[in-house]
This record gives C-alpha cells, structure tokens and sequence, in this order.
C-alpha cells in the first residue's frame, strides 16, 4: 500500500511445491527478486497484510516472501498486536538460497510481524536449511527505526532440524 488502506493477505495452497526463483522486471526497468509481499510503503498509512503458504517443499532462491511496514518515526502505533502481520509456513522441507529470505521487518515505529514455521501436516518433522551466506529468516527492526521486532516460532513439529540456518529477531 502506498497511500490509505490496509494490505491485503496471501494465501498460497500447493498439492506438491512451491518455487519462488529468479528476478522480474518491474515497470522503471528496474530489477527485483521474485517474492510474495505484503506491506505498507514509506509514507502510507494501514496494517501489513499477512502471507500464507502450505506445501510439502518450499524452495526459495534469490527472492522471498515478505511483510513490511514502513512507518514515520514520529508516528503513534497502537500497542494492540492483533493486527500484527504474519508470515505462516507450512512445509516439511524449506530451502533457501541466495539473497533471499522470510522476512517480517519494520522500518518505523511500527511493531515487526512474526513468522511461524511448521511442517505441512501437523506432528510431522520439519527441515529447514539455507544456503550461503545472504539467505535468512528474520523478523526484525531495521537499523534507525524505533518499533519491536517481531517473533518466530516453530511449532506442531515432531522434529524440527535447523541445517547452516539462523533465525533473526532484534529491535
């Protein structure tokens, strides 16, 4: 959202995979990773919509799913965390490669959106490993902005393994 309003949500439903790989050309002839977004831009005001996805196999390289808010510094958040942004996934394998990441970041004074992570059927196990050094998990404050970073849980996981893989929170 780049002016008034709230973001909307994404849900992603996938029998098998999903795939998010590569770079798109935006309308300034500008590059971008390949990603999945839902967040408030510099100067709009609203809530970050939330992003849902549930496969057996999550692969992400040089793109990522993200929820942002960018808030002014000397705006006034509401404390309520129900209208928090959310990141779920649900996978029993997760990659990520290159510059990619799960983030929910704030860059303001608004709250970071939290991240879950959990295996795509419930009691299962969950394997979660990155690739390199620019691949992340985060759920953070972005440096110069006054707002709490977010939480990541893993959750309904009979066995969660973390290969070459750091989770991020910070304020």
């Amino acid at each position: 959202v780049f002016g008034r309003g709230d973001a909307g949500d994404v849900s992603i439903n996938a029998i098998n995979s999903v795939n998010l790989d590569g770079e798109v050309i935006l309308a300034d002839n500008s590059m971008a990773a390949a990603a999945v977004f839902s967040g408030i831009e510099l100067g709009g005001t609203g809530e970050a919509g939330s992003i849902s996805v549930k496969t057996p196999s999550l692969s992400i390289r040089n793109g990522g799913l993200t929820t942002s808010t960018f808030s002014s510094l000397n705006e006034t958040v509401s404390d309520d965390d129900s209208n928090i942004s959310t990141i779920t996934v649900s996978a029993d394998e997760m990659e990520l490669s290159g510059n990619s990441g799960i983030l929910a970041d704030t860059f303001g004074s608004a709250r970071g959106g939290d991240i879950l992570l959990q295996p795509y059927a419930p009691g299962g196990d969950i394997e979660i490993n990155t690739i390199g050094n620019s691949a992340e998990i985060s759920a953070s404050t972005a440096r110069g902005s006054s707002g709490p970073g977010g939480n990541i849980t893993i959750q309904n996981a009979e066995i969660a393994r973390l290969e070459n893989t750091e989770l991020f929170t910070s304020s």
